[in-house]
């Protein structure tokens, strides 16, 4: 496993200074790739040999992996499937519970620290269904001594897929122990407990990891709708605003509505149900809402909405005189939500959602 270098790996006589280059070289493509990943969302290659086309074929622990058989269990590198390249990794179950398939972990640590995120994605498939993959995240300290427990990033059991399929991932060291340096990643082909009961080859090749910017994508949603959480996605941003209020011939026009903020945790696949505010001609503004938060709209007597649920709620703007026909905003004071100056002058604003991710 590759390490961080130390002063005394430098001393030209210090026991290991031979394969000093070869650490160099390895904290230049781990650094330059991760950085280049979290700064601009780009590709970078943080995980070595991920298509196993270093290796010749019927490699039994190919280059940049750590291979070990499980009970009854095979693995090796073939050129008899793959869907990237020439050559993947195929991980062989014999059948019955208690024996397995292999497992392969990244022999070389990959550096990380609070608030980094990364996107793991994989091409894999199975000859049955009925196996058990699952990937686990192993956290170090600056000294590489394993801290923490091992945590369970990935785990398909009984329903993997059975042509090749590209899986995406979301790995936020943002939830790594404190003092947490280092990660390596632990693939498990064919978990020990679940029976195939015939001999099953689970293949896997195109494993990138890849450093993205948190909150780096946005969606704008202006009308009610459920949406879906994109693979490799665990955390997001909502900023929900109300309809505006259309004033209903009283002194005031119409209020402005409420703005509700909030960073919520989720789950790739996750149905998000979002129900954003409408209003009419003479009617109070509709609410916005979405994970328990409330964005209330502006009423057409002029007073403002309210908002609960978020991390910031604030309320819209009064209405202002009749005479004056203009437009009270909302909470946020910029687009969405605005209370209506009257009929005539556009009528008022719906609702909207805004997530970054």
């Amino acid at each position: 496993m590759t390490w961080p270098i130390s002063d005394a790996r430098i001393a030209a006589k210090a026991p290991g200074s031979t394969d000093l280059f070869a650490d160099l070289r390895n904290r230049i493509v781990y650094h330059d790739g991760l950085f280049s990943g979290v700064n601009q969302a780009s590709n970078a290659p943080l995980i070595a040999n991920g298509s196993f086309e270093a290796d010749d074929n019927l490699t039994a622990s190919p280059t940049g992996w750590t291979a070990s058989a499980l009970t009854g269990g095979d693995g090796y590198v073939t050129t008899s499937d793959a869907s990237h390249g020439a050559k993947s990794y195929v991980a062989v179950h014999p059948g019955g519970a208690t024996n397995g398939g292999k497992t392969l972990a990244t022999t070389d640590a990959l550096p990380v620290s609070m608030g980094q995120a990364f996107e793991l994605y994989f091409d894999a498939y199975s000859t049955n269904a009925t196996v058990r993959v699952k990937i686990d995240a192993l956290w170090y300290d600056k000294d590489g001594s394993q801290i923490g427990a091992t945590e369970n990033v990935y785990d398909q059991n009984g329903t993997f897929p059975t042509s090749w399929t590209t899986i995406c991932v979301g790995l936020s060291p943002y939830v790594a122990p404190s003092s947490a340096r280092f990660m390596t990643l632990l693939f498990t082909l064919g978990a020990v407990g679940t029976d195939p009961v015939t001999s099953t080859n689970i293949f896997l090749d195109n494993v990138c990891l890849t450093g993205r910017r948190m909150f780096s994508r946005t969606t704008i949603i202006a009308a009610s709708a459920t949406w879906t959480v994109p693979a490799g996605v665990t955390r997001a941003r909502m900023q929900l605003i109300g309809a505006g209020g259309d004033r209903a011939g009283v002194i005031l026009n119409g209020g402005g509505a409420g703005y509700c903020e909030k960073v919520v945790s989720v789950t790739p696949g996750q149905a998000v149900v979002i129900q954003v505010g409408t209003t009419s001609t003479g009617l109070d503004g509709g609410e916005t809402t979405a994970l328990g938060m409330i964005a209330q709209g502006g009423l057409n007597t002029g007073f403002p909405g309210s908002a609960t649920g978020g991390d910031i709620n604030l309320s819209g703007q009064l209405g202002t005189a009749k005479a004056s026909y203009e437009k009270a905003t909302c909470g946020l004071g910029w687009f969405g939500g605005y209370g209506s100056g009257s009929s005539a002058s556009a009528g008022p604003f719906g609702g909207i959602v805004i997530i970054t991710y």
